[in-house]
């Protein structure tokens, strides 16, 4: 997600160093900004300058504190993205404001992607105010909290990442919504939830694997899964039989409609698919 026009920054870089160094065009075109926190991507050719890109960006986004330069991919199933602090204040914790809702964060510490904005809003109407709402892979309520606050709908919301759920809890008292929201601390599988209405999976790896525990703590009548996954590919086919066949198991027919998020990375879609369950038993 980009804060700005991304040839202005880039302009301003290629204006500060960009007679410094071999090619300029692998100089960043754009950034995240997170409450007070940029996130970077530079390429690696650069990451000698990610000091002094840093120390540019602070001064080219006057609402930044603190930069952050991705050092690699989010790792494990608490989802800790990769970051290393490059210029400004080393107090990262930050709040930031998205569609009426705060969320407080440690954007490097904790997974929070700009680019699921559209779809965090889009979530929140779907939601009628009678519904039990269960988000599997909550994090600090990206989704979860919109829903709770925009619906009035009853929300579960877990998370594995301890870091998160604290930012989680503080959330939920944040934006006052502690009468219709939960918090759960730990692995989704290993909580018990049924008679939900709708479940929220907003996890990017083998999302697929988790899909029984959710089929599981369905309504028996059934109800909508909003299951995120990155599709490689021509992978989506496999992964609409695979739903298909696990719903089928567990007594329910599927329709499946599928959505694009944006691009993970080359040849890489981060998708939803919006499992429509009915009961066939």
């Amino acid at each position: 997600m980009i804060e700005v026009e991304s040839m202005k920054y880039y302009d301003f870089l290629v204006n500060a160093i960009g007679n410094s160094i071999e090619d300029p065009a692998k100089l960043p075109k754009g950034y995240q900004l997170i409450g007070h926190v940029v996130l970077l991507s530079i390429h690696p050719d650069l990451l000698p300058l990610a000091d002094v890109i840093g120390e540019l960006t602070l001064e080219f986004e006057s609402r930044s504190k603190s930069v952050g330069v991705r050092m690699g991919p989010t790792r494990g199933q608490k989802r800790i993205p990769n970051y290393k602090l490059v210029a400004g204040s080393k107090n990262t914790t930050t709040t930031h404001t998205e569609n009426g809702i705060e969320f407080k964060l440690n954007p490097m510490r904790i997974t929070f992607s700009r680019g699921n904005v559209n779809e965090r809003i889009f979530l929140s109407q779907q939601v009628s105010s009678d519904e039990h709402v269960v988000d599997m892979f909550a994090c600090v309520g990206q989704f979860s909290l919109p829903i709770a606050f925009h619906s009035g709908a009853n929300v579960l919301a877990i998370d594995i990442n301890d870091l998160a759920y604290d930012f989680l809890c503080q959330n939920i008292r944040m934006n006052e919504v502690h009468e219709n929201m939960t918090a759960v601390l730990g692995d989704c599988r290993d909580v018990t939830f049924r008679d939900a209405d709708r479940i929220v999976m907003g996890y990017l790896h083998d999302t697929v694997d988790y899909l029984p525990h959710a089929l599981n703590g369905l309504r028996f009548r059934g109800g909508i899964i909003h299951m995120h996954s990155l599709v490689h590919g021509n992978d989506e086919r496999k992964i609409r039989n695979t739903i298909i066949t696990e719903s089928s198991e567990y007594g329910f027919m599927a329709k499946i409609s599928s959505r694009p998020i944006k691009k993970y990375s080359p040849g890489v879609s981060h998708m939803v698919f919006d499992i429509n369950l009915d009961s066939n038993r």
